[in-house]
């Protein structure tokens, strides 16, 4: 499989006292196969931090609506760190930095377009 075209933002948070929940959203025409990868890095601190995928939609018709595909929180493992599928069209991610300190973390979210 080539990769066609990427498209990556990036975000980043600090904790502090409270702690804080970032997120990132990316919104495309659909294509016939993506991939979608959350990535946490310069991660600082001793609490909580997780990256990851909180949703994304398909457009199975070009002409159709958008259908969300939703991930809840498991407290073991966050949320998926990447996500593959037929006919995305936009992707949500979100990083959790605990509060206690002084924890920073920045990350990122990439979709990858194969044919």
């Amino acid at each position: 499989m080539a990769c066609d075209w990427v498209q990556t933002t990036w975000n980043w948070g600090a904790g502090g006292d409270d702690g804080i929940s970032v997120g990132l959203h990316l919104s495309f025409g659909p294509s016939p196969y993506m991939i979608a990868q959350a990535a946490l890095s310069n991660a600082d601190g001793s609490g909580l931090m997780f990256a990851g995928i909180t949703q994304y939609t398909v457009r199975p018709d070009p002409n159709g609506g958008d259908q969300p595909i939703s991930f809840n929180w498991d407290p073991n493992f966050g949320f998926p760190a990447e996500v593959w599928d037929n006919n995305i069209s936009s992707v949500s991610a979100e990083m959790d930095v605990g509060g206690g300190g002084d924890n920073f973390g920045k990350f990122s979210l990439t979709v990858f377009y194969l044919s």
